[in-house]
């Protein structure tokens, strides 16, 4: 009696399920290498939008000139000063940083339109952050503007420091006021 050639169907599920481990491990690499990138991508733009803002107050609140507050309007905490160091206008600007809901707004009035803590024209939306601190330090004591600034009392003075948190980033300017200008 002649042997029939051909494949058993245990052969058959062996090979089926070898076949399928192998797109399993495929398929599980790509999709571990996309998530990859887009949290490479995803870094990447939080580092961005830390430096870029970190760069911009440090730029500015070493141009401070005179006139810095902090203060508190319904919920939404500003951070505002004079400074020679404008992103907007040139020369000697009021500089006004809003902190709602997470989100950061910044607008930019030139000096002669007045006082802190106000602007002429909308905000501009500068980007989101889990977690953010302002705390200055004046007259030898660190003012926290969540904790010691309230609606009623606004801080209001030239501090020695500043230090800016975000997402676990610090960020701390010396402040060094002209007194000619």
């Amino acid at each position: 009696m002649k042997k029939k050639k051909g494949f058993t169907l245990l052969e058959v599920l062996i090979v089926f399920i070898l076949v399928s481990l192998i797109f399993v491990v495929i398929y599980e690499s790509f999709k571990i290498t996309g998530e990859g990138g887009f949290l490479f991508s995803k870094k990447g733009d939080e580092l961005s939008f830390k430096l870029e803002l970190f760069y911009r107050l440090k730029h500015q609140l070493e141009g401070v000139l005179k006139n810095f507050g902090m203060k508190k309007e319904n919920s939404t905490y500003i951070l505002s000063f004079v400074t020679s160091q404008g992103e907007i206008y040139r020369g000697v600007v009021s500089a006004n940083y809003f902190f709602k809901d997470n989100k950061i707004f910044y607008c930019e009035n030139p000096y002669y339109s007045g006082e802190l803590f106000k602007c002429k024209k909308e905000k501009s939306f500068l980007g989101r952050v889990q977690n953010w601190d302002i705390k200055v330090l004046y007259n030898g004591r660190w003012f926290d503007i969540k904790e010691d600034v309230r609606e009623e009392r606004p801080f209001i003075g030239i501090p020695e420091k500043v230090k800016v948190s975000l997402n676990d980033t610090k960020l701390v300017a010396i402040i060094r006021v002209s007194t000619k200008y």
